[in-house]
């Protein structure tokens, strides 16, 4: 009987944390791209010496500062196409040239390279508790980088 507890509280535990598979129809939309850079600062600064850590503490201030002032929107669109919105100060610079694929329910976005801006876009995202959540390429999760459904 013990034994079935155990089995049935594991199966639960790891339901709870599955990604699922992202489909078309439900990303269709715009997302905000949400960075926690005080956590992620935490964590990486574990290893670090004092000064290490005095100096990652005073630039995650600024980060942090910065991207609060900034939203960037993700719209994505059918025939794999998204449209990316930078919201803050006096303009709104939009890109409107990017794609996407969906592989296997991971969703990757393409890098963009032009006169005015590079992105790089390493990883995927998959779906997690109505979030797209971010993985590296190795497929170790980068929690404190995720995209929730704007308008939520």
């Amino acid at each position: 009987m013990k034994t079935v507890f155990t089995l049935a509280l594991s199966l639960v535990f790891v339901f709870s944390f599955a990604q699922d598979a992202i489909k078309e129809r439900k990303l269709i939309g715009q997302w905000e791209l949400k960075v926690d850079i005080e956590k992620a600062i935490e964590e990486e600064s574990k290893d670090m010496n004092l000064f290490e850590r005095m100096v990652a503490g005073a630039v995650s201030g600024f980060v942090d500062q910065a991207l609060s002032s900034i939203q960037l929107i993700f719209e994505f669109q059918s025939n794999d196409r998204v449209k990316l919105a930078v919201i803050g100060g006096d303009e709104a610079p939009e890109i409107e040239d990017l794609r996407y694929n969906l592989i296997d329910g991971k969703l990757y976005i393409e890098d963009f390279e032009s006169a005015d801006a590079k992105l790089d876009f390493d990883g995927y995202w998959m779906w997690q508790d109505d979030q797209l959540i971010n993985f590296d390429k190795d497929g170790s999760i980068n929690k404190n980088v995720f995209m929730i459904r704007k308008g939520k």
